[in-house]
């Protein structure tokens, strides 16, 4: 035998018990569909309905504001996230809100395309009588939504107003795009004015790491929704936390 080699036992009993065990972990891996899993679970995250009430209601503002079309260019890559946007969202905008849109696809580009030209070409002539599509949704990665909007701009292409996902979630992103931020709205996954108390320890040290300001992340939403499961199980009072009404006024 090999030094550091283990041996099998020899008896059958024993044998059985090895195996037994060794069945269990196997039942209980991580990731694998046999044994007992857990008893809740969910899937935590926005789903294109979400993205549809978020994003809907700021094009009726900016229309209301400045009279902008109903024309909604779409920039959606050949990906898995761009592909599920590219075949929902326009339908669920549409079942949510009825007769109210018209959506113009810039078509399925490669993630990192260099050259977005001929797609803001689309999105300059897509509009009522040849015009330009004045509202704009995508989500792509973030180094193609920097590309396309710098290219957009220098080509002439400004829309009344930008709604993004997956783009423009850090103070670094916005820096990036200098004055040419202005416009662009996206989602809040999480901060510290979110339902919740400001005063929760979940806020205070994502505020305290970066200075004044804060960085949004599922990361966060996720523990503000631990936060909120211990509450509800009397455990509150160990997160050390002041009471506060979740959806209060602020």
């Amino acid at each position: 035998m090999r030094s550091g080699a283990r041996s099998l036992p020899r008896d059958r009993g024993a044998v059985g018990s090895v195996l037994g065990r060794l069945q269990r972990r196997l039942d209980h891996r991580e990731g694998g569909a046999a044994g007992t899993g857990p008893k809740y679970n969910a899937m935590f995250f926005f789903g294109i309905p979400q993205f549809s009430g978020c994003f809907v209601p700021m094009w009726e503002k900016i229309q209301q504001k400045t009279g902008a079309n109903s024309y909604v260019a779409e920039m959606f890559p050949n990906d898995a996230d761009g592909n599920a946007f590219r075949a929902a969202f326009g339908p669920t905008v549409g079942a949510m809100f009825p007769n109210k849109f018209t959506f113009v696809d810039g078509g399925a580009y490669t993630d990192l395309t260099a050259s977005f030209t001929s797609m803001i070409e689309t999105f300059k002539t897509g509009g009522p009588s040849g015009g330009q599509c004045d509202l704009f949704v995508n989500c792509p990665l973030p180094p193609d939504f920097q590309s396309f909007w710098t290219q957009a701009s220098q080509q002439g292409y400004l829309p009344k107003l930008a709604t993004v996902a997956k783009v423009m979630l850090f103070p670094t992103d916005a820096y990036a795009l200098g004055a040419l931020s202005n416009n662009i709205a996206t989602d809040a996954w999480f901060t510290p004015y979110s339902p919740m108390s400001r005063r929760s320890p979940v806020s205070r040290p994502t505020r305290s790491a970066r200075g004044s300001r804060c960085d949004q992340g599922s990361v966060g939403a996720v523990d503000g929704l631990n936060v909120l499961a211990l509450r509800g199980s009397g455990r509150g009072a160990a997160l050390g936390e002041e009471p506060a009404q979740p959806f209060g006024p602020r």
